[in-house]
C-alpha cells in the first residue's frame, strides 16, 4: 500500500488511554489508525512504549496521525512526533523509511503532502502463530477515513479564536483549504435533496455545512480586512492570496465578482518584502554544519573518498540524518510561524 493512502478501520479518539487503548491496539486483527491529535508528549511516549513492547497476535499495521490539512498550524506538533519515534525506540523498534507490508520491528514517519497528513507508522513484532497475510482495505473505506479526516481537520481550525490567531497567509491557506470542502458540502446537500447518494466527501462536509459556512464567513471577513490594512506582502503571502481568488473565480456563481477583482488588484500592486527570504542564524549555522558532511559522503559514494572505519561511516551518516532532521524541523517552526498573527506566535 503506498504510503498517501489512510488505512481503514475508526479513528480512535484518546479519551480511552490508556487501558483501553492498549487493548484495541492488541487485539487489531486489520489495519488501525489512531488520532494522537490532544495528546501530550508523555502520553504518546508511554502509549509507543507500552503498546509495542510485546510481540503481538495479528499483523495488522498501525498509523498513529500526528496531524491533517495540508496547510495545519497547530495540528502537527514537531515535538510529539519525536516524542513517538522515542517511545517506538525504547520499545525496541528500528526506523526504517523504506518499511512496507511485511516488515516487523520497524517505523517510518511519514510526511504526506498530498493529503496533508502526518503520520507514525509502526510495523509490529509479530508472535509465532501470528498470520501474515494482509488485505487491503476497500476503496470506500480509504475515501470515508480521508473524508472524516479532512473535514474534521478544518472544524477542529474554524472556530473564531482559532482563525483571529491568523496571518493573511494563514487565513488564504485555510480558505483554499476550505473551500473544496465547503463546495462539497453544498453538492452533497444537493444529492440528498433529489433523493441520490453523495460521495464520501459531499456527505461528511453536508452534515456540517452550517459549520463550514460560518467558517467560511468569519475567515473572508479576517482575510479582507488584513488585506485592506497590509503595507506590503510576502511573495508567499501574494501568490496564497492569489491562488485563493483564482479558485473563487472559478466559480460558477459571479457573486462579489467585482469585489475579488478590487481584492486582486490591492494584493498584485503592494510592494514585495523580502524579509521572507532571509534565512535564519540558526538555519544558516545548521547548513554550514551539514554541507561538509554531505560533501564527504558524496565523495565517498563515487569512490573518491575513503572512511577509515565502518565505525566512522556509520558515525558520518548519523551526524548527517540529525542534521538534516534538525534543520527540517527548523524550517517547519518558520512555515507555521509565517502563518500566524505576530501576537498568537509561541515565545
Amino acid at each position: 500500500m503506498a504510503d498517501g493512502q489512510l488505512l481503514s478501520g475508526h479513528i480512535h479518539k484518546a479519551k480511552n488511554f490508556p487501558g483501553n487503548l492498549l487493548k484495541s491496539i492488541a487485539r487489531a486483527d486489520a489495519p488501525y489508525t489512531h488520532d494522537l491529535h490532544g495528546y501530550t508528549c508523555a502520553a504518546a511516549r508511554d502509549l509507543m512504549r507500552q503498546a509495542f513492547s510485546a510481540e503481538l497476535p495479528h499483523p495488522a499495521v498501525y498509523t498513529f496521525i500526528l496531524g491533517c490539512g495540508q496547510h495545519s498550524l497547530k495540528q502537527y506538533k514537531i515535538e510529539l512526533r519525536k516524542a513517538c519515534l522515542a517511545g517506538l525506540r525504547e520499545a525496541g523498534f528500528e526506523e526504517d523509511r523504506h518499511a512496507s507490508d511485511g516488515a516487523q520491528g520497524r517505523f517510518k514517519a511519514i510526511d504526506d503532502r498530498d493529503h496533508g497528513m502526518h503520520m507514525v507508522r509502526v510495523f509490529p513484532r509479530l508472535g509465532a502463530s501470528a498470520s501474515v497475510s494482509f488485505e487491503p482495505p476497500p476503496e470506500e473505506d480509504l475515501k470515508s477515513m480521508e473524508a472524516e479526516l479532512r473535514v474534521d481537520s478544518l472544524q477542529q481550525r474554524a472556530s473564531r479564536n482559532e482563525l483571529e490567531k491568523l496571518s493573511l497567509l494563514g487565513l488564504a491557506e485555510f480558505l483554499s483549504e476550505l473551500l473544496p470542502v465547503l463546495l462539497a458540502g453544498r453538492r452533497g446537500r444537493k444529492h440528498l435533496d433529489l433523493g441520490e447518494e453523495p460521495e464520501a466527501l459531499e456527505s461528511r462536509a453536508s452534515d456540517v455545512l452550517e459549520d463550514l459556512q460560518e467558517a467560511w464567513k468569519l475567515g473572508w471577513s479576517g482575510l479582507q480586512r488584513e488585506l485592506v490594512a497590509a503595507q506590503s506582502l510576502t511573495a508567499e503571502t501574494r501568490a496564497a492570496c492569489c491562488f485563493l481568488f483564482t479558485e473563487m473565480e472559478a466559480q460558477p456563481t459571479k457573486g462579489g465578482s467585482a469585489k475579488l477583482q478590487e481584492l486582486r488588484n490591492k494584493a498584485e500592486g503592494l510592494p514585495v518584502c523580502q524579509a521572507d527570504t532571509k534565512k535564519s542564524a540558526q538555519e544558516k549555522k545548521l547548513e554550514q554544519a551539514l554541507k561538509p558532511i554531505e560533501e564527504k559522503l558524496d565523495r565517498w559514494s563515487r569512490g573518491r573518498f575513503q572512511f577509515r572505519s565502518p565505525e566512522e561511516l556509520k558515525t558520518t551518516q548519523v551526524k548527517q540524518e540529525k542534521l538534516q532532521q534538525s534543520l527540517a524541523e527548523l524550517k517547519q517552526e518558520i512555515h507555521q510561524a509565517a502563518r500566524l498573527r505576530t501576537s498568537a506566535r509561541e515565545v
